[in-house]
């Protein structure tokens, strides 16, 4: 057989993601080596690390609740609260705030869906 059509085939059955995702699980446990053999970082690189995951979990539950998804919204909320304490007092109080938002989003959407369920009861 002629090498390219081997080739070829090879990529048409799917061979060509999976060494694409070996390699970049390859880079990735390549990257954690490089990382974790740097030196031990001191507490205020935990905290600035801490605070753009929070500040992640905080712009994953604002997409949520924009696309309407409100409970997920809040249970990532809920998530980024537990780290609170280590972010300052603007972002813990818009933290706050988007977790109250989205609480009153899942409630009033459980109270549109029971009174949407009483007039579906209601019409039969």
């Amino acid at each position: 057989m002629d090498r390219p059509t081997v080739f070829a085939k090879s990529l048409r059955r799917g061979s060509a993601s999976t060494i694409l995702a070996s390699v970049f699980l390859v880079a990735t446990a390549f990257a954690q080596v490089a990382l974790s053999q740097g030196n031990v970082p001191s507490q205020g690189s935990d905290d600035a690390m801490v605070r753009r995951v929070v500040e992640y979990y905080m712009r994953i539950g604002t997409e949520q609740y924009d696309r309407g998804y409100y409970a997920d919204a809040e249970k990532t909320f809920e998530m980024a609260q537990g780290f609170a304490d280590r972010l300052d007092p603007a972002q813990r109080a818009k933290l706050q705030s988007l977790q109250e938002k989205a609480s009153q989003a899942v409630a009033e959407r459980k109270k549109v869906l029971e009174v949407r369920q009483s007039a579906q009861d209601l019409l039969r």
